[in-house]
């Protein structure tokens, strides 16, 4: 396992899901293929678009899209 600091990426043969799965639900959410979310760093839900409070933007994939919703009222 390789673990990058600046950007917090971990290279690891375990399968998004299976991270997915050992997260706990109320705390992070899948907004994409590519992609886990810590909510509390959610500052906004645009279109396709979740904007984080750092600033950046990382895509809402269409198959999550109404699951993120409904969990981030």
């Amino acid at each position: 396992m390789k673990v990058w600091e600046s950007e917090r990426f971990i290279l690891t043969p375990r399968t998004l899901s299976g991270f997915e799965e050992s997260l706990p639900r109320e705390q992070f959410i899948r907004i994409h293929k590519s992609f886990i979310l810590n909510r509390r760093f959610v500052r906004s839900i645009e279109g396709n678009m979740i904007r984080l409070k750092s600033g950046k933007e990382l895509p809402l994939g269409k198959n999550y899209k109404h699951v993120v919703k409904q969990l981030m009222l």
